[in-house]
C-alpha cells in the first residue's frame, strides 16, 4: 500500500465502495441483498399472517367444541345428581319400609 499513490488509493476505494453497493442495493435488475431481505420479510410477514389466521380459527373451533362439552358436561352432572338421589330416595324409602315391617314383629 506504500508504494500507491493517493489517487490510486482513492480509485480503489471508490471501486470498492461501487462494489459494496452493487451487492447491497443491486443494478441491472438484480435487487441485491437489501431486496432479497426485503422479499424475505414479507414473505415471513405473509407466513406469519397464515399462522396467526390458523391460530384464530383453530381457538374459534376450541370454544365451541368446550361449549359443547360443557353442555354435555353439565347435561350429565344433572343426570348423575338425579340418580344419586332416586338411589339415596329408594333406600330411605326401602329403610323405612323394612323397619316398619320388623317392628310389627
Amino acid at each position: 500500500m506504500a508504494d500507491k499513490t493517493p489517487k490510486q488509493l482513492a480509485v480503489e476505494t471508490h471501486e470498492t465502495v461501487i462494489q459494496l453497493k452493487t451487492t447491497l442495493v443491486g443494478s441491472n435488475g438484480d435487487r441485491g441483498l437489501v431486496g432479497e431481505i426485503k422479499d424475505q420479510r414479507e414473505q415471513h410477514l405473509r407466513d406469519m399472517k397464515d399462522i396467526r389466521d390458523d391460530h384464530k380459527e383453530y381457538a374459534k373451533h376450541n370454544e365451541e367444541s368446550h361449549a359443547l362439552i360443557n353442555t354435555r358436561h353439565s347435561s350429565l352432572s344433572q343426570r348423575v345428581w338425579l340418580l344419586i338421589g332416586v338411589l339415596a330416595g329408594s333406600g330411605i324409602l326401602g329403610a323405612s319400609i323394612y323397619s316398619a315391617l320388623n317392628m310389627g314383629q
